[in-house]
């Protein structure tokens, strides 16, 4: 199985995400090459594949972008569960929070009462999925974790909006 990040392990699968990410075919490098890769998707990918995300204002920042995301690979899955579910020899590599403002204020005035610098929070500009998996996962590696936030982009909103309403986001932390 493939980890958060290793869709992206060639310069053709970068352009083709980054093509995706920024305007859709019009933006693609290699516009025959995208429509064929494209039609191995169902219908609906296709679509939206060709429409875009419009996560980056264009190709060459999307590429940049992506080149430099996290990458995680470790064992064959991740599970996610509750953590009322966790076993009592259990210790998770990360908690997702699902969170209104107020909540998100008291959890981020915690996490910043015992630092001395001024960033406690990462925001990427990625999607849902990479957010609370290859950024997190990148956290847990670090000398200073911080929570990354997330979902920011559109699609993953606008399609998640009946689990995760508008005014909620999720907080995820190593």
């Amino acid at each position: 199985m493939d980890g958060w990040g290793t869709g992206f392990k060639t310069d053709e699968d970068k352009e083709f995400q980054a093509t995706f990410l920024s305007l859709g075919t019009e933006s693609a490098k290699d516009k025959e090459a995208f429509l064929h890769r494209l039609s191995f998707m169902p219908e609906y990918t296709q679509e939206m594949f060709k429409k875009d995300e419009r996560i980056f204002s264009d190709f060459d920042t999307a590429y940049e972008n992506i080149k430099n995301r996290p990458f995680y690979d470790e064992g064959q899955y991740v599970i996610f569960k509750p953590i009322e579910l966790l076993e009592e020899d259990e210790t998770p590599d990360s908690v997702v929070f699902t969170v209104n403002t107020m909540e998100l204020s008291a959890i981020l005035q915690l996490n910043g009462s015992f630092r001395v610098g001024s960033a406690h929070i990462m925001a990427p500009q990625a999607s849902a999925c990479q957010t609370i998996g290859a950024f997190t996962f990148e956290q847990k590696d670090s000398d200073n974790p911080v929570p990354v936030l997330s979902p920011l982009d559109f699609a993953a909103r606008a399609h998640m909006r009946r689990l995760i309403p508008d005014e909620y986001l999720n907080l995820s932390m190593p």
